[in-house]
């Protein structure tokens, strides 16, 4: 397609050939690779190429699509500005409200749907939770009003449904990760993945969310449960669900990609859980190789690993100097990406409070108490980076008229981090 772009030089026949939409299908495409350079840069010369005659539907498509890419190369000041522009779009052209009132169904299109689920994935990584769930559970009660009454029914086979359905299961497991009430989004998961493998081929990309994440459940139940035999079964299924995820992925992407290194870190975790603790050493230090490599050192994405390996250290394998190594990392990246009130540093500072006590290193213990006191003060005060970015708030801003896609390319090109 690439080649018949240029060979017809349909870039200068904007009346004829929607070109801004096909680049925009080409970050899709490396997105689903998991080449996010490269998917930014597709998005980045799809929004050079917008226009008055850019289509509103295909328009609001680009927008959010390449407000997706920057989340994933975490420039998240340009996904919350390109996000806003297309929840305006979709706003003019449907009259959305921060209630998402979809009552009146008819009236609205598919790429509604879409745009709520990539504003879940925003929040989802600037670690406003709360926030995610309400996009997700919306994105969800649209796709059920939009593709018919059918949908109604919790046994609907339904690919956009369920792929919303596995978006709000894995919010609600972080959501709920600390109560241990697996209970909806075992529900959401269990119905996603049926409907999944009803329609997909055995080895298609789109299970891989799927089994992981009923896997990540399940072995959270294992953890939980009294009785060995019930706990063994549990741990040898999501054993199963993992691998099968794994291999998938290796097989469609093979082993340098990031979505292996998160199957690998994924079951790292997991042999950790099995007292497999040398096998789960290996698949965490593969994980961060390959994260490292295609990220970089300062992602959080690193930083989850480096402190599930630290968990593994410390808890199992009594190694304090490689945990307090590892927990240090996974603070210090947790905190440059999020700030002092990331979710994700609860954890880190009580697992290297843990490890201070027992080497008897009194006063980094203070330190490091006091660090999570302050941590609990922040969260409790609901000072997050997150509860200050609420996109709806552009459809009540009087100062934002229509949108203006020149100023929206300035803007856009000006601020952004990286250049391609």
């Amino acid at each position: 397609m690439l080649h018949q772009i240029e060979v017809n030089n349909y870039e200068s026949l904007k009346d004829q050939f929607d070109v801004a939409q096909a680049y925009s299908q080409f970050s899709c495409l490396f997105v689903a690779q998991s080449l996010y350079k490269e998917a930014y840069m597709w998005s980045c010369r799809a929004l050079k190429h917008i226009s008055n005659q850019t289509p509103r539907i295909s328009l609001i498509e680009i927008l959010l699509t390449a407000g997706r890419s920057c989340v994933v190369k975490r420039d998240f000041e340009s996904a919350d500005y390109l996000l806003r522009q297309a929840l305006l779009a979709a706003s003019e052209q449907f009259n959305i409200n921060e209630k998402c009132d979809f009552s009146d169904i008819s009236r609205f299109h598919p790429i509604v749907g879409d745009l709520l689920i990539a504003m879940g994935y925003y929040y989802h990584n600037i670690d406003s939770v709360t926030q995610s769930v309400r996009l997700y559970f919306s994105a969800l009660n649209f796709r059920k009003q939009y593709f018919g009454l059918h949908t109604l029914s919790e046994q609907c086979i339904n690919l956009p449904l369920a792929l919303a359905r596995q978006d709000l299961a894995f919010e609600y497991y972080i959501q709920e990760y600390s109560t241990g009430n697996f209970d909806l989004c075992l529900h959401h998961i269990e119905l996603a993945k049926m409907s999944l493998e009803t329609l997909l081929p055995p080895d298609h990309h789109l299970l891989t969310n799927a089994l992981r994440i009923k896997a990540l459940i399940i072995e959270e139940m294992a953890i939980d449960t009294i009785d060995i035999v019930a706990k063994t079964e549990l741990l040898m299924d999501a054993h199963r669900l993992h691998r099968r995820a794994l291999d998938i992925t290796k097989n469609l992407l093979g082993e340098k990609n990031l979505q292996t290194a998160k199957h690998y870190s994924n079951l790292g975790r997991l042999y950790q859980s099995m007292h497999r603790y040398e096998d789960s050493e290996v698949f965490q230090l593969l994980s961060i190789e390959i994260k490292e490599k295609y990220l970089g050192k300062d992602d959080y994405e690193v930083a989850q690993s480096y402190g599930l390996l630290a968990s593994l250290y410390s808890y199992d394998m009594g190694l304090y100097l490689q945990a307090e190594s590892c927990y240090l990392k996974a603070i210090e990246i947790g905190t440059k990406v999020f700030g002092g009130s990331y979710s994700g540093l609860e954890f880190e500072y009580q697992g290297i409070i843990r490890i201070y006590t027992r080497t008897g290193e009194s006063e980094k213990v203070e330190d490091f108490v006091q660090r999570l006191r302050s941590w609990q003060t922040q969260r409790n005060s609901g000072a997050t980076v997150s509860t200050k970015k609420n996109l709806f708030t552009c459809l009540s801003d009087e100062s934002l008229g229509l949108l203006n896609l020149e100023e929206i390319k300035k803007h856009f090109f000006h601020n952004r981090l990286y250049q391609v």
